[in-house]
């Protein structure tokens, strides 16, 4: 009986397969590189809206709150219920503080990256580069200061104030303010690393994805 013959590596089909040490690339043509950046361009438009209206949100429960711990703090009349709620509402303080740091850096990086690259052809790049040109003419843009920042680092800051006056107005000695101030910067800057650095096993996503294959 006659041996099949041998195919050359080049006639296998499954020599010209990637292997695991050999990832796959995918690298667009030239001409879909333009079509490629006015779709992130559009992407990062819709991530830069949302962080907008994340931004107004938050503005809004959190003055809510902040509003019904004040009412709080004026109708008690127990000295250690005060100082209770105005620590309280101090942490908050802080927290909004250090979320809106947070969000206004990243409004940035997402305006910035909106118009970072040319493109004339783009309706969002052209859009955002004519609005901010005109932005620039305001007849009082000395005397005047972007929504953002208001928003997410002089609106926080400023309830941050009012109760660190209110704790020292109800009678707690500045010794104990300094000591509740570093003790919550402490907690905050340790539990924030804690989260921001733990990682979601890569099996757990394998299995979410596996599930529904």
């Amino acid at each position: 009986m006659q041996k099949p013959e041998k195919l050359p590596s080049d006639a296998n089909p499954l020599a010209t397969q990637p292997t695991a040490a050999e990832p796959l690339k995918i690298t667009p043509d030239a001409s879909d590189v333009p079509k490629v950046k006015q779709k992130l361009r559009k992407y990062i438009a819709k991530a830069y809206f949302r962080e907008g209206d994340s931004i107004s949100e938050r503005t809004d429960w959190s003055l809510i709150f902040h509003a019904i711990l004040l009412e709080a703090f004026v109708a008690s009349k127990d000295q250690h219920i005060q100082t209770s709620i105005g620590i309280f509402g101090l942490l908050l303080g802080l927290l909004w503080l250090a979320v809106g740091l947070r969000q206004h850096w990243n409004m940035k990086l997402l305006h910035s990256s909106l118009i970072s690259e040319f493109d004339s052809d783009d309706e969002v790049y052209r859009f955002h580069k004519v609005f901010k040109d005109l932005r620039n003419k305001y007849p009082l843009r000395g005397w005047t200061i972007r929504a953002v920042p208001v928003f997410t680092i002089i609106i926080p800051a400023a309830t941050t104030v009012v109760w660190s006056a209110l704790l020292l107005f109800s009678g707690m000695p500045w010794c104990r303010f300094v000591i509740t101030i570093i003790g919550l910067l402490i907690a905050i800057k340790c539990c924030g690393f804690k989260f921001e650095n733990t990682e979601i096993p890569e099996e757990l996503t394998k299995t979410f994805w596996n599930d529904f294959s």
